[in-house]
C-alpha cells in the first residue's frame, strides 16, 4: 500500500536523518586514533609536522611533550595524551614510526615550546629543547614538514626543512635578529678556548664543547665569538678548554643598542673593562714576577685546602675551585682561595705576582695558630719567574704539619 505525506512531515524526516548521520560520524571520529585525524590550522597558528631522527638514541618509545599557548591540537600520533611516568602529571604523545629511524607528529596552534622524550624511559629526553621560534613562520593550512637531527655528542640538534637534512631551518625573512659579539678574557690561560651557548632556539655554537674561538688581534688573552642572526635576544653561554675545564654559566638579553659584551673574571659587562683598554703587563714585565703552580698533598684529610697570600701590590690566583672566601676566625679582611682537587689527595692552585708570602690552610678548621696551617712560602721560590708557571709540590713528612716544598 502506498502512503502519502505532507511536505512538512517529509522535511522533518529528512532533517532527522541528516542529524543522525552527523551524530554517528562525530562519534566515529572521536574514536579515531590521532594518526588518522587531520587538524586544520586557524589563521596565524603554527602548523608543522615534526620528524624526529631516533637512530642516535634508539629510544623504545619516542614521544613529544609540548607546552604554552591556549589552543593547540596534536595529530598524527600513535597514542596520547599519556601521562609521563614520574613527571608530576605531565603528558606526552607517542610519535608515529615512519621506518628508517624517523618518527613524526603534527602540532597545530599557539604552543611555544616542546621537547622529545622516551615514553618508556623518560630519563631519555632532549632537556627541554626542541622548539624553535623560527617555526612560527609556518602557518599554511597544510602542515609544513620539519626534520630534527640530534648532535652526535648531546641531547640537542639541528632542524632542517628537507628530509635529506641539507637545508637548515632559518629565521623568517622579516624576523628581528641580532648579530652579537662576546669577548672572553682567558684568565686560566687555556691553550684552547671554546664557546658554548644555548637558548630556546637551540645551540648557536653547536653541540658541546661548542665552537673553538681565536684570540683577539689587538687585545692579548681576549678571545672573541660572533653569533649572527640570533633570533632570540636572550642567550646563555659558557667557556671551556675542550678537555674538561669550564667556566660557570652566564646569561644576557641583547637589545638593538647593546650587541657586544665582555666577560672577565666571572663578570659580564656591556662596556669594555680595564683589562680590555689597559691590558696586563707585557712579556718582559711578566718575566719579572714569581709564577708558581702549587701542588699540595692533603694527607691529613682537610675538608677545604685553601691558599692565603699577603704582601705586594699585584698578585693573581688561578686554577682555584672557588672565589675568595673570608677566613671567619682570623679577621674580617683575611680571605683564602680553595684549591682544586686533582685526585689521589692532591690539590693545586696557581699564584703569580709580587706577593710576599703565602700559606696553605684548611678553611674548615681556621682557628689561628691551630694545626691547620702548612705549605708556607719559601724565599727560594722567588727564583721562578716567567710566563709559564713553575710546578712545586708540597708533601708533609712529619706530624707537625710542617710541609716542605
Amino acid at each position: 500500500m502506498m502512503r502519502f505525506f505532507h511536505k512538512k512531515d517529509m522535511g522533518k524526516r529528512v532533517m532527522s536523518m541528516v542529524l543522525a548521520i552527523v551524530m554517528v560520524f562525530t562519534m566515529f571520529a572521536a574514536e579515531l586514533p590521532g594518526s588518522l585525524l587531520t587538524v586544520k590550522a586557524a589563521e596565524g597558528d603554527t602548523n608543522i609536522t615534526v620528524h624526529f631522527d631516533n637512530s642516535k638514541y634508539n629510544w623504545g618509545e619516542p614521544a613529544l611533550q609540548y607546552w604554552g599557548g591556549t589552543n593547540t591540537s596534536v595529530s598524527g600520533y600513535v597514542a596520547g595524551p599519556t601521562e609521563i611516568s614520574g613527571w608530576g602529571g605531565a603528558q606526552g604523545y607517542t610519535l608515529t614510526n615512519e621506518e628508517n629511524g624517523w618518527y613524526s607528529v603534527t602540532l597545530t596552534g599557539d604552543f611555544n615550546g616542546f621537547q622529545f622524550l622516551d615514553m618508556s624511559n623518560p630519563a631519555g629526553n632532549t632537556g627541554g629543547k626542541g622548539y624553535s621560534s623560527y617555526m612560527t613562520q609556518y602557518t599554511d593550512a597544510v602542515a609544513t614538514d620539519l626534520y630534527f637531527k640530534p648532535y652526535e655528542d648531546n641531547y640537542n640538534g639541528k632542524w632542517y626543512t628537507d628530509a635529506e637534512c641539507t637545508t637548515e631551518l632559518a629565521a623568517p625573512a622579516d624576523a628581528k635578529t641580532y648579530d652579537v659579539t662576546i669577548h672572553y678574557y682567558n684568565v686560566n690561560n687555556w691553550s684552547d678556548v671554546y664557546a658554548y651557548s644555548w637558548n630556546s632556539d637551540g645551540n648557536p655554537n653547536g653541540g658541546w664543547p661548542g665552537t673553538q674561538i681565536s684570540e683577539n688581534a689587538n687585545n692579548a688573552n681576549w678571545y672573541d665569538v660572533t653569533i649572527e642572526d640570533l633570533a632570540v635576544s636572550a642567550l646563555n653561554f659558557k667557556y671551556n678548554n675542550g678537555a674538561g675545564a669550564e667556566t660557570g654559566n652566564y646569561s644576557y638579553t641583547f637589545t638593538e643598542e647593546q650587541t657586544e659584551l665582555w666577560v672577565a673574571n666571572d663578570t659580564v659587562t656591556a662596556s669594555a673593562p680595564d683589562l680590555w683598554t689597559n691590558p696586563p703587563k707585557g712579556e718582559e714585565e711578566q718575566a719579572e714576577v714569581t709564577n708558581l703552580k702549587l701542588h699540595f698533598y692533603n694527607q691529613y684529610g682537610w675538608t677545604t685546602p685553601a691558599i692565603q697570600y699577603w704582601g705586594g701590590s699585584s698578585t693573581e690566583i688561578s686554577g682555584n675551585s672557588a672565589d675568595a672566601a673570608p677566613i671567619e676566625k682570623w679577621g674580617a679582611t683575611d680571605v683564602a682561595y680553595a684549591l682544586t682537587a686533582d685526585g689521589d689527595n692532591w690539590y693545586s692552585v696557581g699564584i703569580k705576582g709580587d706577593f710576599g708570602g703565602f700559606q696553605i690552610i684548611d678553611l674548615a678548621l681556621n682557628e689561628k695558630n691551630s694545626h691547620d696551617i702548612a705549605g708556607t712560602y719559601n724565599s727560594l721560590m722567588a727564583q721562578y719567574k716567567g710566563k709559564q708557571p713553575q710546578d712545586l709540590y708540597c708533601k708533609h713528612v712529619d706530624t707537625d704539619e710542617d710541609g716542605t716544598a
